[in-house]
């Protein structure tokens, strides 16, 4: 599967986009939409500079990590929502055991796996994160709650 432009909208609306490197909440240094690794595979630096045309790249880059993750480690059949939500959890922290557990293994709430990864990297818990947990889980239930209520 691929990202949806909801999908690609939702991971721009919280990564934001920024042209000038900088270090996050966690410390480490991005750029552009969340980037902490160039496609080259170098890591990015404080005071590295990037124009929007290349920050859009480095997002194509980064996306295609995260959906390549998603599709190879989630063994259920996924809604468009559900692959999106996915994308931008993983596309923000990377692989969540947790998550990818309870989906795959159809255990405990799906809000609740979502809601666990609220911290940055030094464990602060951060109430960005919260929203965007939030916004994910509710995009990745949505489906479920539509497909519930047609059977109505």
């Amino acid at each position: 599967m691929k990202t949806s432009e909801l999908g690609i909208n939702l991971i721009t609306h919280f990564e934001g986009c920024e042209l000038k490197a900088y270090k996050d909440s966690g410390g480490v240094v991005t750029i552009g939409y969340g980037t902490t690794i160039y496609p080259s595979g170098n890591k990015v630096q404080e005071g590295d500079k990037c124009s929007h045309q290349e920050a859009v790249l480095y997002l194509k880059n980064d996306l295609i990590k995260a959906e390549k993750k998603v599709n190879k480690l989630i063994n259920i059949k996924l809604t468009q929502n559900q692959f999106d939500a996915l994308v931008s959890c993983v596309y923000n922290v990377g692989y969540g055991k947790t998550l990818f557990d309870t989906i795959n293994k159809r255990l405990g709430s799906i809000w609740g796996a979502f809601i666990l990864y609220v911290k940055d990297s030094k464990g602060k818990e951060l109430l960005g994160l919260k929203r965007r947990r939030n916004a994910e889980a509710h995009l990745y239930i949505k489906n479920e709650i539509d497909y519930y209520e047609d059977l109505k």
